[in-house]
C-alpha cells in the first residue's frame, strides 16, 4: 500500500503540502508545515504573517482543499494511505476540566478551527474509499519552528511576555515525536478511520516552559503577563490596518481569544496505544535540542 502523509497549514501559496515518505528521516528533511506554537499560543495555527486576508481562505484551503485531495485519492486504482494533520483548534479548549479527546464535543473558537473540523468531516466521508487517519496536533515545537524562536530570543535577553497568565496549561509535542507518530500511524491498520489527539502525555504550564528555556540559556527571565482586555484593542487595530493595506493581519482577535484560554490539554493515550509509539521528548529534552539547533544555524 502506498503510504502518504498529507498536511494542510491553512494558508500559503498553494492548497496543500503533500509528503510521500519511506521513513522519518525524509520527513525531518522537509521544511515542516507545522502549527504555530509559542508562549501560550494555541495549537494548529499558521505562523504570524501567514494568516489569510479573509476567513473564506481558511475554508478554501483547509476544507475545499481537503475535499479536492481526497477526491483525487479516491480516484486512484489503489488509494494511498493518508494521514490528515488536523489541530486541537478543531475542537476548542478544555471545558468542565476534562482533557480533550476524540470523544470531545467540538467547540472551535475560530474560523481556522471550524475549517479544520469541516475538513475532518470530509476525511471521514471518504472512509470507505480512502484509508485515512486524522491526527489532531497539539502545539508543535522544535527545529525550524520560528514562532517559539521569538520566546527563546526574548528569554535570552532576560524577559518573557505572554497574554492571560503564565499558569495556563497546554499540551505540546516535539517535532521528532510528531514525525515518529505519523510514520507508525501510517503503518498501523487499526488507526484507519480513527481520529486521535497527539501530544506528549504530560501537559505543561507556560511558566514551566519559560523557566526551562531560561535554564537551557542560563537566564532567569522576568515574566510579564499582559491582560487580555488590554491586548484586545491592539488586535482590533492590527486587523483594521491590515484590511486597509489588503494584507494579512500579523495578530487578530481570534488568535487572541484562543491563546488566552486557560487550558489546551489533550489525552494522547489512544494514539500511543494504537500506534505503539511512545513520545520520547519530555519538555527538558525537547527544549534543549531546540535551543542547540537554533544556535547551530545562527538563529539564537
Amino acid at each position: 500500500m502506498h503510504r502518504a502523509a498529507w498536511g494542510f497549514s491553512g494558508v500559503g501559496e498553494g492548497s496543500a503540502d503533500r509528503v510521500v515518505t519511506d521513513g522519518p528521516e525524509r520527513l525531518l528533511q522537509i521544511e515542516p508545515s507545522l502549527p504555530w506554537s509559542g508562549c501560550g499560543i494555541p495549537p494548529g495555527r499558521p505562523n504570524p504573517g501567514q494568516e489569510p486576508r479573509s476567513p473564506d481562505e481558511y475554508y478554501q484551503v483547509n476544507t475545499e482543499g481537503t475535499a479536492n485531495v481526497f477526491e483525487a485519492a479516491a480516484a486512484q486504482a489503489t488509494p494511498p494511505r493518508v494521514i490528515f494533520l488536523s489541530s486541537l483548534a478543531a475542537i476548542g479548549p478544555c471545558r468542565n476540566g476534562e482533557r480533550l479527546s476524540s470523544h470531545s464535543v467540538p467547540y472551535p473558537l475560530s474560523h481556522y478551527g471550524l475549517s479544520k473540523l469541516l475538513a475532518e468531516s470530509v476525511v471521514h466521508a471518504y472512509t470507505d474509499h480512502v484509508p485515512a487517519t486524522v491526527l489532531r496536533l497539539s502545539a508543535v515545537y522544535g527545529p525550524r519552528e520560528r514562532a517559539v524562536l521569538k520566546m527563546f530570543q526574548l528569554i535570552r535577553r532576560g524577559i518573557a511576555i505572554t497574554v492571560g497568565g503564565w499558569r495556563r496549561q497546554a499540551s505540546l509535542i516535539y517535532v521528532k515525536d510528531t514525525v515518529g507518530t505519523l510514520v507508525t500511524a501510517a503503518d498501523a491498520e487499526r488507526t484507519i478511520g480513527r481520529t486521535y489527539c497527539l501530544a506528549y502525555p504530560e501537559p505543561i504550564r507556560w511558566v514551566d516552559f519559560a523557566k526551562e528555556v531560561g535554564a537551557v540559556l542560563g537566564r532567569k527571565p522576568i515574566l510579564l503577563s499582559l491582560p487580555t482586555a488590554a491586548v484586545w484593542p491592539i488586535a482590533r487595530a492590527l486587523e483594521i490596518v491590515a484590511a486597509i493595506r489588503n494584507v494579512a493581519a500579523i495578530f487578530n482577535r481570534e488568535r487572541l481569544r484562543e491563546m488566552s484560554q486557560k487550558r489546551w490539554v489533550c489525552d494522547a493515550r489512544e494514539v500511543i496505544e494504537d500506534t505503539g509509539y511512545q513520545p520520547a521528548y519530555a519538555l527538558a529534552r525537547g527544549v534543549r535540542e531546540t535551543a542547540e539547533w537554533y544556535k547551530e544555524v545562527g538563529w539564537l
